[in-house]
């Protein structure tokens, strides 16, 4: 089967240069000169842009002057530098008399250099605190700015902190080959009897001359001069932690968690776990509650083990509802349940363990966190989830697939769809099509094998990441694999980045990626490695989930190998064969 390319269409990567810019117009003269990227009117902070379309593979074709391969697809690539400001950008193809030309206006809008030595400038942007922050005794408050290399750097905080000294950080280097020089960090620890209400944060820049920059931060600082704690509930939807305000998730925090409360960062909330641990979370995500302090610690009681269909379940009693977390242990095998602002818990317990889990315990400690160690049979694990009970906490955990009844159940996930096209080729084949084929075929090799293999989507249809993980649950999915197609973003080289990669979330999940790859690698060379990321398809840990990059639809010669006869099928079984090794040997 040959995949069919549609018109051209814009690339959705990265979304945030793309706004709604319309495509380029084909062109008119005989050449079918089409660009696929970058769209009509692009504004971009960095300082070069791909260039990506396709013509009649006969024709001549210059990219801003310079000569461009044509490939046996018509596609051409191409890197261009730009200039701050606007950057016309002339694309032209010529055969057999039959020429076109196509202009790309691309505004370069305020870069990210290195600001100029003398005089001394300030700059507003790269400023911390970038939002309103509240900080208490204990906290660490962390100042950036950026301006003029070399200087001499201070920051000064109401009458709390007078030009302190502040640090020139190494170059940054960014994405598009630059070296930014000028970024100045600084950090103070706030002491009882600190207190600042709504105050900048005032940054100088001095040179040797003594000529001064100043510039002053966006957020507001408030600093409470004693500790203070509030209660709060987690919301019906849970509550994603991160280190930072407004980063990463790293974990989730149940629906009904009560949390004690101990700072604020821009629509962020701060929690104090335990002594010493904290996290984030965003502000609508919780309710305050009533009462003066936090939370009251919580009773915990002994674990216990029971066998269920799909595995077995550890219990653990704990008063209220404290945080809790799970992740792999110290040992091959082990799963360590944190338990967060708990009681002393002076007696070592033990339980005796069931189908997959073979014994769970909990060592005396004299702590805030309570570490519950859960030892499986099976060191490679096959899915756990976390819940929270009337009595407490529950750990289930996921027998192999060869202890139970029905085999290993496999979800396929086509990426993007619908309204979501994902990334485009120079030709203006789109990612979502290329996802479906793929999935539809490793789907229908996984049938003929007896594997029950479910996709999310079996249409054209826009589905949410929360409706695809929910499709998987739904389904008892065993293993989860998100079939995509990468593109480079349209500040980087189209040929330098090719090849297939894997990215799974749990560790548990990092055998499967690596079989995925192995077979992968024999269909789109050179594979880019096994590697872990925090997608929202691979995050949940109760089954195993991969996401899948096939090859790169930017690079022309893997898009001409998508395009040719029979790669879906090829892709489709490297996908299932994959599954099927890993399932064998694991399960």
């Amino acid at each position: 089967m040959r995949l069919n390319r549609p018109g051209p269409c814009i690339a959705l990567l990265p979304a945030i240069l793309l706004a709604a810019s319309p495509p380029v117009p084909p062109g008119r003269g005989g050449t079918r000169l089409s660009i696929t990227y970058p769209p009509a009117s692009l504004k971009t902070p960095f300082t070069r842009v791909r260039v990506a379309g396709s013509c009649e593979p006969s024709c001549r074709v210059t990219i801003a002057g310079r000569p461009a391969r044509v490939y046996p697809t018509g596609a051409f690539v191409g890197l261009v530098p730009l200039e701050p400001g606007e950057t016309t950008i002339e694309v032209a193809a010529e055969r057999a008399g039959a020429k076109d030309r196509l202009a790309l206006a691309v505004v370069c809008e305020d870069p990210l250099v290195t600001s100029p030595a003398s005089p001394p400038v300030a700059e507003q942007r790269m400023l911390m605190p970038a939002a309103d922050t509240v900080l208490q005794p204990g906290d660490e408050l962390r100042v950036q700015c950026k301006g003029s290399p070399g200087m001499r750097a201070s920051w000064s905080l109401g009458k709390v902190v007078r030009e302190a000294a502040m640090e020139e950080a190494p170059p940054l280097a960014t994405d598009d080959g630059n070296e930014i020089r000028g970024i100045y960090r600084g950090a103070y620890r706030v002491q009882e009897g600190d207190r600042v209400s709504g105050g900048r944060v005032r940054f100088a820049l001095r040179d040797a001359l003594g000529r001064t920059a100043r510039v002053r931060s966006s957020g507001r600082v408030t600093l409470l001069p004693r500790a203070r704690l509030r209660r709060g509930v987690v919301g019906p939807d849970g509550a994603p932690a991160s280190a930072e305000p407004g980063g990463a998730q790293e974990w989730r925090l149940d629906a009904g968690t009560q949390i004690n409360l101990c700072g604020e960062s821009g629509g962020n909330l701060r929690v104090l776990l335990a002594s010493g641990m904290r996290c984030w979370v965003p502000e609508r995500s919780v309710t305050l509650s009533k009462g003066e302090g936090g939370w009251p610690p919580s009773a915990v009681g002994a674990p216990a083990v029971e066998r269920t269909p799909r595995g077995a379940t550890v219990r653990i009693p704990a008063s209220g509802a404290p945080p809790a977390r799970v992740s792999p242990g110290k040992a091959p095998g082990e799963l360590a349940v944190e338990i967060f602002g708990a009681a002393a818990f002076p007696r070592r317990a033990e339980a005796a363990g069931a189908g997959p889990v073979e014994t769970a315990r909990i060592p005396a400690t004299e702590t805030d966190i309570l570490v519950a160690v859960v030892q499986l049979r099976n060191p490679a694990g096959w899915g756990y989830a976390l819940r929270r009970t009337e009595e407490g906490i529950a750990l289930d955990v996921k027998a192999p697939p060869g202890q139970r009844p029905g085999g290993v159940r496999v979800v396929i996930d086509p990426g993007h769809g619908g309204a979501h096209p994902g990334a485009v080729s120079p030709t203006g084949l789109r990612e979502k099509d290329v996802n479906l084929q793929v999935a539809r075929a490793a789907a229908a090799f996984l049938r003929r094998r007896g594997v029950r293999a479910v996709l999310t989507r079996d249409d054209d249809r826009t589905l949410s990441l929360p409706a695809r993980v929910e499709r998987a649950r739904r389904e008892e999915a065993d293993i989860f694999v998100s079939v995509h197609h990468d593109s480079c973003p349209g500040h980087c080289d189209p040929l330098a980045r090719r090849g297939a990669a894997t990215y799974y979330g749990a560790p548990q999940s990092r055998g499967l990626a690596t079989a995925l790859l192995d077979r992968l690698g024999t269909v789109m060379a050179p594979p880019r490695g096994a590697r872990q990321a925090g997608f929202a398809v691979v995050v949940p840990a109760d089954y195993l989930a991969v996401l899948v990059e096939c090859g790169y639809l930017s690079h022309p010669e893997e898009e001409e190998r998508i395009l040719g006869e029979g790669y879906a099928r090829r892709a489709g079984r490297a996908i299932a064969e994959g599954v099927l090794g890993f399932a064998e040997t694991a399960g």
